[in-house]
């Protein structure tokens, strides 16, 4: 008899099926037989159950021993050898107390179920998975075949079609299209143009404009220095004893002092072959030259050893000094011995020689051991502090007059005020007690009550000026002031330029009531 191969096939799959379904039915009678005997366990007497759980090693969890569930007592026998001799019985206990029971036959293995189970048989399926199939289907797959197909695919076609494409055609247009036409146009383009236009352009200028910009200005500067003419080389034009005919100009030498010199030239004293700022070569050793002096701060030679004296005391970042008393009000002497930095003044320092600058912030003691020097603290009151110096009293880190630094937080520190209307801290909220109702230019006050006769309370709430008071206050503290006295003054005016600083430092502006330099 001639058998084809397709029912060949169709016997193997039937026979596969078939064995998977016998398999899937084993499982079930294990489910259920375990089911059975769980559910006959727990219907058994208390005393039952009790023996159960003192002896675990015996049975299980689910009261099933050996695969076979224990009944009633065996009558035929109560102990325990006996009991283990007598067939269809079994000891259930420990070996001095336990019971004795009958052994029940595993329930009968339930027969296979007509539907398949939830394991998921390895052999094929009548129905189709969810596994592609490599062959061609009858509907479109969602991967594209490489090989044409019967319909149009998704790709765009290369040929012409008959309605525009998003891609700009080549050949010119009757529309204009969006590039900008070479040819000049009547009315004007967006670019801007070259010449010079009648109204003002939104570029900045950059000379001075005659009123303040509305950006706020660091603290504190003005404007920058002018530019520096070009530089010349140092040249001898006077060398004879005694003032030269005419006052000398830039980079021209030898002067004794300022006056010998134009217009707001300072006259740089050396000792040797010093650079002279603005100015190039050394010429001869110890020849004075003219210079332009850029900035207060800027580190400058004012003499040696008390000579000239018209120069001494020295102002600030002015050398050579050989101790404090050949420096200015509020100013020390500061020693170097090599390349030291000065703090608060810029420029290049000539190596050894020593400046006049302001003190720096010094925590002593609080309270202090002895009496506190120029920026020194932590003071509480006036007594605290050295001869002609107070107590200056902060909340935070403000400013102190005179003095370098941020100090600690909430310290207080002796310094120098130089006249009545320096602005000053004194106290807050009432305390110290001894420095209220306050005077003149003095802070922080709350209101008119904590001023002195005569005086009012000024309430700021930023940067405003005080009347009739000199110095920068402190952002948002109040001041005591004369309302009658002074008129309200404008503010002095602009802070002396101070050029940034080069050397790391933080200069602190003081208050002073003479130049600098000694003028």
């Amino acid at each position: 008899m001639y058998v084809s191969s397709f029912d060949v096939r169709e016997n193997i799959i039937n026979t596969i099926t078939t064995t998977m379904t016998i398999q899937r039915s084993s499982v079930l009678l294990l489910l259920a037989t375990s089911f059975l005997g769980s559910t006959y366990a727990a219907a058994t007497s208390s005393t039952t159950a009790a023996s159960f759980a003192n002896d675990s090693s015996t049975f299980g969890v689910d009261g099933i021993h050996d695969h076979r569930s224990l009944q009633e007592a065996c009558p035929s026998c109560s102990k325990r050898k006996c009991c283990n001799k007598t067939p269809d019985c079994e000891w259930v206990g420990s070996r001095k107390k336990g019971d004795c029971l009958l052994i029940a036959a595993p329930p009968a293995t339930p027969p296979p179920t007509p539907q398949p189970t939830d394991v998921v048989t390895p052999s094929p399926t009548p129905e189709p998975t969810n596994v592609v199939t490599p062959s061609p289907t009858s509907e479109p797959t969602e991967v594209v075949t490489p090989s044409p197909t019967s319909n149009p695919t998704p790709l765009p076609s290369s040929a012409p079609t008959p309605q525009p494409t998003e891609v700009v055609t080549q050949p010119p247009t009757p529309q204009p299209t969006v590039a900008v036409t070479q040819p000049p146009t009547p009315q004007p383009t967006e670019v801007v143009t070259q010449p010079p236009t009648p109204q003002p352009t939104n570029v900045v200028t950059p000379a001075p404009t005659p009123n303040p910009t509305s950006v706020t200005t660091p603290n504190p500067t003005n404007a920058p220095p002018p530019p520096s003419p070009p530089t010349s080389t140092l040249t001898i034009v006077f060398s004879e004893s005694g003032a030269p005919p005419n006052p000398l100009p830039e980079c021209r030498g030898d002067c004794d002092d300022d006056s010998q010199c134009e217009g707001d030239l300072v006259c740089f004293q050396r000792s040797s072959i010093e650079a002279v700022p603005g100015c190039t070569g050394t010429a001869t050793s110890g020849f004075d030259f003219c210079a332009r002096r850029p900035t207060q701060n800027t580190v400058w030679l004012k003499g040696d050893n008390g000579s000239p004296s018209a120069n001494f005391p020295l102002g600030l970042c002015e050398g050579d000094c050989d101790t404090d008393a050949e420096c200015g009000p509020g100013l020390v002497c500061q020693q170097r011995t090599g390349f030291e930095t000065i703090p608060g003044c810029i420029g290049t320092p000539e190596p050894g020689e020593d400046y006049c600058r302001y003190p720096q912030l010094t925590f002593v003691g609080n309270p202090p051991p002895a009496t506190l020097g120029l920026c020194e603290g932590d003071c509480d009151t006036d007594s605290d502090c050295g001869p002609n110096l107070e107590c200056f009293q902060r909340p935070a880190i403000e400013s102190v007059t005179g003095c370098l630094g941020t100090g600690g937080s909430g310290t207080d520190y002796c310094a120098l005020r130089l006249t009545t209307n320096t602005l000053f801290l004194k106290g807050n909220n009432g305390s110290p007690s001894e420095n209220f109702p306050l005077g003149r230019c003095e802070g922080d006050c709350d209101s008119d009550a904590e001023c002195g006769p005569g005086l009012v309370c000024m309430q700021r709430t930023g940067n405003e000026p005080v009347p009739g008071c000199i110095g920068t206050p402190t952002f948002e503290e109040d001041y005591c002031y004369d309302p009658n006295g002074d008129a309200p003054s404008p503010s002095p005016g602009p802070p002396p330029t101070y050029a940034p600083n080069t050397f790391g430092a933080t200069y602190v502006p003081g208050d002073l009531s003479q130049p600098c330099d000694g003028g």
